[in-house]
């Protein structure tokens, strides 16, 4: 057990459990809270989180939780959470009351007496905290989690770490397990992120190495006991919420996963043959604990399957609640605000507040149990400052007991030594404003990251880690070489691709970074490796545009420079033969035809516009930037009656059926093409106002043309712009004559 002397030296905490954690195996600190998570940690964290003390829950409001959540159900957990929140919209009681009432019967069910439960029965608990935040905002949503976190610390340390009066509390690891379940589902339904989550995971595995203590540590056979009690709980409770959330921690934080997992076994492996510090060793009593890591290895390495139970473990309806959550926000549900005032609510709109909005943004799990936080501690930004304030607090104090000057601005001597200790005794401990200087900045450069992470709404911490190698690489070949780093074997070039479409589509001004960085994943000049997987990015690369196609059409209204970006990027991959005519497929040129309505007359709306006005400049840039060889082969290709795709061994049946497709298709595009180029009418409409603008860095490009006498060289000997006008109208009738009769 931590000693008393521990808990009065807090800042010498890391040096005193060098043997829980090895000399070298101590974690670094993650982003977000700024703070290794060590025993010292968790210790400060155990007991401020013993400092909540329990609120007052008036009978009547405690008797109407009870009703509901006795009553939960997947069916009708959005009706529940809507009627709980009549609970304060009133203004009789508060939002933190009805909270704390509901999560208190929610422990009673999962934690009181009861055997461990499936993933199905517990997703309820989670839906409904879920709606809760959904509904309520920022500030309710994080209550509800830290105290959700707070009574699960309880449960998993017992009297181990947690110092109060009263009854001893046992270590339950069932009740542990079941409360652990509803927050990893919880995070399955984006309730929070995954910072919190791997923090967790961290903070299990740091209580789990405490079986691993020699004998000289351990005072009492008591103390013995409990320890290795906590670490059989801490463990099993790792492994539970890999097996819950294990594919999505996989997907958005691989590295710092395994890199948690990875100092788990080097501590396992170092003290079953000995400690370097101790020089005996001793070998470990429990087997159980070396299965639940070999297990947790397994989820980690990505065998899901194998680190289950059963085969039908975790088919939970994570889609069906999410659906639920949707309806919810939307007022569909009966007795609904938004239902009275009537209207047809955006689907799509309240689907994706559902599947990215979540609370605890960036926060540790260390962080989220302290009972001393700011009154906006939700926040990423707000946690720092008074993080800030606070250490600066400390080195003012120091520095009066020191009998020096109190300047705030820089650390005293006994701040930099105390820095020192807790850094694994760095040698420079004279050098501490500048190293205040240094974390300063650290600061700032964390703010300012998150300030771009935020305005990209990246939802997963893998696309976060891919827009910082982006923004941080120095040319094309050198982000394309770390992305290559990252992702060896293109398991996750779909999320490459996504962050790099998207960030492409938001430059002020097209950028050609992007498409050189795409052109090296799918060129067939690449490596072996990436030779012999060309072919899959080429059709991950191109669901992704098709992607992209269906965010066009969903724009309330279309963004031009985004649109032309995306434009120039498919034009160079077209030149370099990266596409075909076939990626194409993907506008909705049906319900685009003429200006919105569709063959049969019928309108289809904003969004069919949005994808009718891409669709033209796109082929505008087509014609203008494509050399004569290339636009030839992309839309005459083969005999003329197929798609441009590259050809593969096919069966007669499906070459038939694809002929008989492309042919449809190629009718389609060319009635486009006829109805918005060649048709003089609707060309004045819209062309003059776009060609100038796509026109630019192509041989059309009569600005350029005007402004340096074709000194550059770019552009081809045409004298006048009349001609050049000329060769335009050619391409496009050369390109309409291609797709309507082929070659004859």
């Amino acid at each position: 057990m931590l000693t008393a002397k521990v808990k009065a030296s807090a800042h010498a905490a890391p040096r005193a459990n060098a043997r829980l954690w090895g000399e070298d195996d101590a974690p670094a600190p993650a982003p977000g809270a700024g703070e290794a998570v060590t025993a010292a940690t968790l210790a400060e964290a155990a007991d401020d989180a013993e400092a909540d003390a329990v609120v007052a829950v008036p009978p009547a409001v405690q008797e109407q939780a009870r009703r509901a959540v006795n009553r939960l159900a997947i069916e009708n957990f959005a009706a529940l959470a809507q009627s709980l929140s009549q609970l304060f919209l009133d203004g009789t009681h508060s939002r933190h009351v009805v909270g704390r009432s509901v999560l208190q019967e929610m422990e009673r069910l999962t934690a009181g007496d009861t055997a461990a439960l499936e993933q199905g029965r517990t997703l309820p608990f989670a839906a409904l905290l879920r709606g809760l935040q959904l509904l309520h905002g920022a500030q309710l949503g994080a209550e509800l989690i830290c105290f959700w976190c707070q009574r699960l610390h309880r449960y998993i340390v017992g009297r181990y770490l947690v110092r109060s009066a009263g009854p001893p509390r046992r270590v339950d690891e069932t009740a542990a397990s079941n409360m652990l379940l509803v927050l990893a589902q919880l995070y399955l339904l984006s309730g929070t992120d995954a910072v919190l989550m791997i923090s967790l995971l961290e903070y299990l595995l740091a209580l789990a190495s405490l079986i691993y203590k020699p004998e000289g540590d351990r005072t009492a056979a008591a103390d013995r006991a409990l320890e290795e009690e906590v670490a059989m709980c801490a463990a099993a409770c790792g492994l539970e919420l890999l097996r819950a959330c294990g594919a999505k921690l996989l997907k958005e934080v691989p590295a710092r996963m395994e890199q948690a997992l990875r100092r788990a076994r080097a501590r396992h492996t170092r003290y079953v043959a000995g400690g370097p510090g101790d020089g005996a060793g001793r070998p470990i009593k429990s087997i159980r604990l070396e299965t639940l890591l070999e297990v947790m290895s397994t989820i980690a390495a990505g065998r899901l399957q194998d680190g289950k139970r059963s085969q039908q473990e975790g088919e939970t309806s994570i889609v069906a609640v999410q659906q639920g959550l949707t309806r919810l926000l939307a007022g569909e549900l009966e007795g609904g605000a938004k239902a009275k005032r009537g209207g047809a609510p955006n689907y799509h709109h309240y689907l994706r507040m559902v599947q990215s909005s979540n609370q605890l943004a960036g926060l540790q799990f260390c962080a989220v149990l302290r009972a001393s936080k700011p009154p906006r501690w939700y926040a990423l930004d707000v946690l720092l400052d008074w993080t800030e304030n606070t250490n600066r607090n400390r080195y003012t104090a120091a520095a009066a007991l020191d009998g020096e000057d109190a300047d705030p601005a820089a650390p005293t001597a006994a701040a930099r030594a105390d820095d020192a200790s807790t850094e694994e005794e760095s040698d420079d401990d004279d050098d501490g404003t500048d190293a205040y200087a240094l974390r300063q900045a650290e600061i700032k450069r964390m703010r300012l990251e998150e300030g771009a992470l935020a305005g990209q709404h990246l939802v997963s911490e893998s696309k976060k880690e891919i827009f910082r190698l982006v923004t941080h690489a120095g040319d094309d070949m050198e982000c394309f070489s770390m992305l290559l780093y990252r992702d060896p074997g293109f398991q996750r070039f779909h999320e490459t691709a996504q962050v790099l479409l998207q960030c492409a589509r938001q430059e002020a001004r097209y950028n050609p970074f992007y498409g050189h960085v795409l052109q090296r994943f799918v060129s067939a000049s690449a490596k072996a490796s990436a030779a012999a997987a060309s072919s899959v990015c080429g059709k991950v690369l191109q669901f992704a545009i098709w992607d992209c196609f269906k965010a066009i059409k969903l724009e309330p209204e279309l963004d031009v420079v985004g649109a032309i970006n995306l434009a120039r990027l498919l034009c160079y991959l077209f030149e370099e033969q990266t596409f075909f005519l076939g990626v194409l497929r993907g506008l909705d040129l049906d319900a685009s035809l003429y200006g919105g309505k569709t063959g049969r007359g019928a309108s289809t709306g904003v969004y069919n516009k949005n994808i009718n006005l891409f669709t033209r400049l796109l082929l505008l840039r087509m014609f203008l930037e494509l050399s004569p060889a290339r636009l030839t082969a992309f839309f005459f290709g083969g005999d003329g009656f197929q798609l441009n795709e590259k050809q593969s061994a096919r069966s007669e049946g499906a070459s038939a059926s694809a002929s008989h497709d492309a042919h449809a298709y190629k009718k389609m595009l060319a009635l486009f093409i006829e109805h918005h180029f060649l048709d003089e009418a609707q060309a004045k409409k819209w062309l003059p106002a776009f060609y100038d603008v796509l026109a630019f860095e192509t041989p059309f490009d009569d600005v350029s043309f005007r402004n340096n006498n074709n000194k550059s060289g770019i552009l081809p000997a045409a004298p006048t712009a009349e001609e050049r006008l000329k060769l335009f109208l050619k391409r496009v009738r050369v390109a309409h004559k291609a797709l309507k009769q082929g070659i004859h």
